[in-house]
């Protein structure tokens, strides 16, 4: 058998050669939820700006422009939520040496931030707080526009909101789950 303190080393390479992959495993499919997420709503943001300024309907300009202002919040909430797997496990080869304590303390904190994220694809607040942004979205439809707008604008958000939601990988949920029975 092999002395304490070299078992100890294998486990942590071990430990940090599973986290590392499953990291890099991750990177794509989380850039693509945030890049194609963050070009989503910016293009949003411009068509429904412009649209609102080019129209000369009242009801078109409450309409595209409570549209952009809802592209511009989900975009700014996509940016400050940002999947923190996007950058695979970069953040960790930069936290310290190979085989170090600091970058197997850098890969755990990065799988468990990437589960959490991911996680909020299931959370009931997360969905209450959709459908209750875009219910605020929909009442300024309606307070300023026509009410057969609203109603479909409000619906229209809040699909486009559960999309988003439910886009995010699964993957770091089972990474972090494999990782907790392999290595306790």
């Amino acid at each position: 058998a092999l002395p304490a303190p070299l078992r100890a080393a294998d486990d942590q390479g071990a430990r940090l050669a599973f986290l590392e992959q499953r990291l890099d495993e991750g990177r794509d499919r989380a850039r693509l939820w945030q890049y194609g997420w963050t070009s989503v709503y910016a293009g949003a943001a411009v068509v429904h700006g412009a649209l609102a300024l080019s129209s000369g309907d009242q009801d078109e300009q409450v309409v595209n422009g409570v549209g952009a202002l809802r592209a511009l919040t989900a975009l700014t909430l996509i940016r400050l939520r940002s999947d923190p797997g996007r950058f695979g496990a970069d953040p960790v080869r930069a936290a310290g040496p190979p085989g170090s304590t600091a970058r197997l303390e850098a890969a755990e904190g990065l799988l468990a931030r990437t589960a959490h994220h991911a996680e909020r694809r299931y959370s009931v607040e997360r969905h209450l707080f959709n459908v209750g942004l875009n219910a605020v979205f929909g009442s300024l439809v309606l307070a300023f526009g026509d009410s057969d707008d609203a109603i479909f604008s409000t619906l229209t958000g809040i699909a486009g909101g559960v999309a988003t939601l439910v886009t995010r990988s699964p993957q770091p949920i089972r990474n972090a789950a494999e990782y907790r029975d392999r290595y306790g």
